[in-house]
């Protein structure tokens, strides 16, 4: 029978490697740490997209499109995936800037055409998305400034 011995130095060393390779697997080191909670907030909101198209139509007020909505749930999580893994992470920053242009459209084209169950719900997502608009658009460009350098 084989038995381990460490010491307390050892096993602290041992720990804080560990801990370091849990880290490099969650956060992207070339991003800044608002870019790394992006991309953690696309995987999740398009993982929501993805799994609960019909639920998360409802929260917004819009009519059941789940085909629409997942599509859209795999933009989200691509563009986190490329957040978290991209040396050059402002890339996918920009693409998420330009899916929230695309996402305030189609919101404006459900208000415009009627086409939602619940208005009020859908000026809330609407809000909702502009304000993630802006925060994607100052770290897009912050991001840029930080990999210029």
């Amino acid at each position: 029978m084989k038995t381990w011995t460490t010491t307390a130095g050892t096993a602290t060393t041992q720990a804080s490697a560990i801990a370091q390779k849990a880290k490099n697997m969650v956060l992207n080191r070339y991003a800044s740490p608002l870019t790394n909670f992006l991309g953690w907030f696309s995987i999740g909101l398009g993982l929501t997209q993805l799994l609960a198209p019909r639920q998360t139509c409802e929260a917004i007020g819009v009519g059941n499109h789940s085909t629409l909505m997942r599509t859209l749930g795999l933009r989200e999580m691509s563009a986190g995936a490329g957040i978290l893994m991209a040396e050059k992470p402002s890339y996918w920053l920009w693409s998420r800037v330009a899916g929230d242009a695309m996402d305030l459209s189609l919101l404006g084209v459900s208000l415009k055409d009627g086409g939602g169950r619940d208005p009020s719900r859908t000026a809330w997502a609407s809000a909702a998305v502009a304000g993630i608009a802006a925060l994607d658009l100052y770290a897009a460009v912050r991001q840029m400034g930080e990999e210029r350098i």
